[in-house]
């Protein structure tokens, strides 16, 4: 059991109206005690019901301190293309968009991302975090930018409004640059 299980487990956790809280505290916590990060890790990695609570964590953590989620970047990179369940997706990709990449980026990993943004199936925030990274590695693989021009163009008369709305902006930044 790691130091983080006990929190995890708590009745508050899985009380509805309570734990956006704690998910919050859990994140503050693992702030103020950085090594107890790694035992984040491995319940995010775990895939049980209390996975995708600790993923979100996770993301708490990197929207306060990036430095701290930064070692788990290229894990983070293997474990999305391998998870099925879409708040872990959608925490991950959000995640890895937010973080300087890799220079070793995949071309599975941008393959895997087109197909994400590409795909009507996959929820709207998690085709949205794919089109990030995709336009992130254009800023490293300037090859790539006809292909994603391409493929906002093409998803965009049947995307929602949250899709469109990240196109729009990211379009116009493609086109200027």
């Amino acid at each position: 059991m790691s130091g983080l299980d006990h929190l995890f487990h708590t009745s508050a956790f899985f009380e509805a109206a309570s734990w956006v809280d704690h998910v919050d505290k859990i994140a503050d916590r693992i702030v103020q005690q950085p090594d107890l990060i790694n035992d984040l890790w491995e319940i995010v990695q775990n895939e049980d019901e209390l996975s995708w609570r600790a993923a979100w964590t996770m993301e708490k953590i990197n929207d306060k301190r990036p430095e701290m989620v930064h070692p788990f970047l290229n894990e983070l990179i293997i474990q999305v293309e391998k998870t099925n369940k879409n708040g872990i997706k959608r925490h991950f990709l959000k995640m890895i968009s937010l973080q300087p990449l890799p220079e070793d980026i995949t071309g599975s990993f941008v393959d895997y991302c087109f197909k994400i943004l590409l795909s009507a199936d996959e929820p709207i925030a998690v085709r949205v975090h794919a089109m990030q990274i995709l336009f992130n590695v254009c800023k490293e693989i300037p090859d790539l930018k006809n292909e994603l021009i391409e493929s906002i163009q093409s998803i965009q008369t049947e995307a929602s409004p949250g899709i469109i709305s990240k196109s729009k902006k990211l379009l116009k930044q493609l086109k200027k640059g």
